[in-house]
């Protein structure tokens, strides 16, 4: 749990989404910022899955963000 924590202390942005006092989901974005970032460890709570609470999370992660290439892995295959 401390890597993670750390992971996330050291990102560019992070966003969570929660239900009253429970957190239910959490994304990280690693960027230059610059030209580019990428999104890391997108991830909700299975009982809230299915609900667009991940697409909101990466929605919010892209907000001021507009200069930043959202990097794609896909590009080179």
């Amino acid at each position: 749990m401390i890597r993670i924590r750390k992971a996330f202390e050291q990102s560019y942005k992070v966003v969570t989404a929660w239900n009253n006092d429970n957190l239910i989901g959490a994304a990280r974005m690693l960027s230059d910022g610059i030209c580019y970032g990428i999104i890391f460890d997108v991830g909700v709570l299975p009982e809230y899955q299915n609900l667009g609470i991940g697409r909101g999370l990466i929605i919010e992660l892209q907000k001021d963000n507009e200069h930043v290439f959202p990097f794609d892995f896909d590009i080179w295959e």
